[in-house]
């Protein structure tokens, strides 16, 4: 029976799976650009009906009609705000299997599984850069082109994408959404926190295949691989420098920007 089936609706021409026959009916339209009717006068956006084309047109003119009634969170698709309540309203009762992260559903978890796995499908075809997400590829693609399209109302931070925006404005605010269950410490992200919590299990489950090293978060453990490899990824645009972290390249940009974050609180 079709209905029953998880993934019962297949594109004849391509891999592409889903839930609906409407949905593999807009996906076809792909494989059949005359049949997009409607276009964008602003870009290359195509599409069959209408309302898609409205919805899509608020993405230019920057509305964001629909709020979040439990915060500040705003889109300009009721679709969008509907997902977004979830986060509010569901239970987070699915434990990834590789970390202690929770989810209300197995579609967010399939996705922040894609962190774990070792495939990294997509591509830059700029230079040797791969990811395991779509999103995260677009953010690191603004690197070659300089472009820094979030921006701060506060002050002149600028970045690459709206999940470090978010992050940076905690600075101004003073809020720390993320609390240790076991201590009183706070942070402004679950990463930062998950990385805390092992202070208290000191569980170290990422293990080095090549020398036996043990880390507390997968992160941790790819930043130790690359010494392994030899790879130096990051790279100083005003000279021949390169290194395996970010950290280490902010410490010798230092050099030219001259910027002295430490200051002694005895000898000032």
């Amino acid at each position: 029976d079709v209905s029953t089936r998880p993934w019962p609706y297949h594109c004849e021409t391509c891999p592409f799976k889903c839930k609906t026959k409407h949905r593999l009916k807009y996906h076809n339209l792909s494989h059949n650009p005359a049949e997009l009717l409607f276009a964008c006068t602003l870009c290359d956006f195509r599409c069959y009906n209408k309302g898609n084309l409205e919805n899509h047109m608020l993405k230019h003119n920057g509305k964001r009609t629909f709020g979040c009634t439990m915060c500040d969170y705003k889109c300009n698709r009721n679709g969008n705000l509907k997902r977004h309540i979830l986060t509010h309203t569901s239970k987070k009762t699915i434990t990834c299997p590789e970390c202690p992260n929770k989810f209300g559903n197995k579609t967010r978890l399939k996705s922040h599984m894609m962190t774990h796995s070792s495939e990294k499908a997509f591509s830059c075809s700029e230079c040797n850069y791969q990811c395991r997400l779509k999103s995260a590829l677009r953010s690191h693609m603004l690197k070659h082109t300089d472009e820094k399209p979030f921006k701060c109302t506060q002050c002149d931070y600028k970045c690459v994408s709206k999940r470090f925006l978010k992050m940076h404005m905690f600075n101004h605010t003073g809020m720390k959404p993320f609390a240790c269950s076991q201590c009183d410490y706070r942070c402004t992200s679950k990463g930062t926190l998950n990385y805390h919590m092992v202070t208290h299990t000191g569980e170290r489950k990422f293990s080095c295949v090549l020398c036996g090293l043990k880390y507390s978060t997968n992160q941790t453990l790819k930043k130790h691989l690359i010494k392994h490899s030899g790879e130096k990824p990051d790279a100083c645009t005003l000279c021949e420098y390169r290194c395996t972290s970010r950290s280490d390249l902010k410490v010798h940009l230092r050099k030219y920007t001259g910027d002295k974050p430490y200051m002694c609180d005895i000898y000032l």
